[in-house]
C-alpha cells in the first residue's frame, strides 16, 4: 500500500470515527427520550410492547454505531504509527462499554454532584468540511465521473 493510499485511508477512517460518534450521540439522546416518554405516558400491555420495540430498535442502532467506531479506531491506531500521527489520541479514545451512556446517565455509584460526563460528549465536531479541498475535488472521489456525462 502506498503512502498516499494510507493517508487517504487515514482521512476516511477519521471521518468514519467522527460520524459514528455523532450517530451514537443522537441515538443515545433518542433512547433517553423514548425511555422518559415510555415511563411518563405509556400504559397498558400493547403500548408498552410497542414502546419496548422502538427502544430496542434504537439500541440496535447504538450497537452498530459502537461497532463502526471501534473498527475505525482500530484502523486509525494501526495507521497512526505508520503515518506518524500522534495527536489524534487527545480527542478520539477507545470506546469502553462504560462510556456508552446518555448525558443524563451517570457512572455507577456516583451522585449527581460527582457525575462525570463521558468523553463522547466532549469531542469537537469536524469543522469546515466545505473548505476541504479533497471533498471539492471530483477527480478524488469520482475518477470515472466524466465517462458518465
Amino acid at each position: 500500500m502506498t503512502i498516499e493510499a494510507q493517508r487517504t485511508e487515514w482521512r476516511l477512517r477519521n471521518g468514519q470515527a467522527y460520524e459514528a460518534l455523532d450517530t451514537l450521540q443522537f441515538q443515545l439522546q433518542l433512547r433517553a427520550h423514548l425511555r422518559s416518554f415510555k415511563h411518563r405516558f405509556v400504559r397498558g400491555q400493547g403500548p408498552n410492547t410497542r414502546a419496548r420495540k422502538s427502544i430496542s430498535l434504537v439500541q440496535e442502532k447504538i450497537d452498530i454505531a459502537v461497532r463502526d467506531y471501534r473498527i475505525s479506531y482500530e484502523a486509525l491506531d494501526a495507521l497512526g504509527s505508520i503515518l506518524f500521527k500522534y495527536g489524534w489520541h487527545n480527542e478520539l479514545q477507545p470506546l469502553l462499554d462504560e462510556d456508552i451512556r446518555d448525558l443524563s446517565e451517570g457512572e455507577d455509584k456516583k451522585s449527581d454532584g460527582k457525575r462525570i460526563v463521558s468523553w463522547i460528549w466532549r469531542i469537537k465536531e469536524i469543522q469546515n468540511l466545505e473548505n476541504d479541498s479533497h471533498l471539492n475535488d471530483r477527480e478524488f472521489f469520482c475518477p470515472f465521473y466524466d465517462a458518465f456525462l
